[in-house]
């Protein structure tokens, strides 16, 4: 996108700031480094249970909720760092649910599907698969959750991820015991595994400083979001759709 958009401070959204809420400790402290105001970052944990227990702590929300942080890449097309805009969330049973700010938010990033697993996918072969089953371009373990719960709750949300690990790339399924159900990074178990399996170190490296890189996209990508207040558009369920076409081309 060529045009220039205001940054996070100075933007008018209906006179209410977004938060912008992300699964892991690791992700909204990278973020804040970055350069994000800290009052727009909130970490909710991981998966379902984290998104609940964030929603439960925050009733009669009235501002803007984003969902943010890392994804994995199932589009092969995608690399790491690169930021996607989520313009439709697949549900468990097939049907796409559209942001309402979707149309919205407008910032130099990629556009797409997303699909929630309830583990990481760890393998190239099953990244591709899943990508090729849903439409989706990324896939991460909230973004499901997130819709169902804010449609109940009549938030304005969004979603906004940057990939991580891109399709082609493998990941240990260890990464899943590296963390508490409120995000935090647990030492102990990161030695434990590492100790058990010394080849996993470089990779943990490698993996941290892939991440590392790719917040750092997402929180540039954050600082230069616009969100359009005439654009804003509350779905109704109407149009909600199973998606029987198959993947988008």
């Amino acid at each position: 996108m060529s045009e220039a958009v205001p940054p996070l401070e100075v933007r008018d959204i209906a006179s209410r700031d977004p938060i912008f809420v992300v699964p892991l400790e690791h992700e909204r402290r990278h973020l804040v480094a970055a350069g994000v105001p800290a009052e727009f970052i909130s970490t909710c944990g991981p998966g379902r249970e984290g998104i609940r227990r964030w929603a439960d702590r925050h009733p009669g929300l009235d501002r803007p909720v984003i969902l943010a942080g890392l994804a994995g890449g199932l589009d092969p097309t995608l690399e790491s760092g690169d930021v996607v805009i989520v313009d439709e969330v697949m549900d468990a049973h097939g049907r796409v649910i559209v942001p309402p700010l979707a149309p919205a938010m407008l910032a130099p990033t990629k556009r797409g599907r997303v699909a929630t697993a309830g583990r990481i996918v760890a393998s190239q072969e099953a990244k591709l698969a899943l990508g090729r089953g849903t439409g989706a371009v990324i896939v991460d373990q909230e973004s499901d959750h997130f819709a169902e719960l804010a449609r109940s709750r009549a938030w304005t949300w969004g979603v906004m991820r940057v990939v991580s690990d891109p399709s082609d790339e493998a990941v240990p399924t260890a990464l899943q015991r590296l963390v508490d159900h409120e995000g935090r990074t647990l030492k102990w178990n990161v030695a434990v595994e590492v100790f058990q399996r010394p080849a996993l170190a470089p990779t943990l490296r490698r993996i941290n400083r892939q991440s590392r890189l790719a917040l750092e996209r997402l929180a540039e990508s954050i600082l230069q979001l616009s969100i359009d207040s005439d654009r804003i558009e509350e779905i109704p369920r109407s149009q909600e759709r199973l998606d029987r076409n198959g993947p988008r081309k």
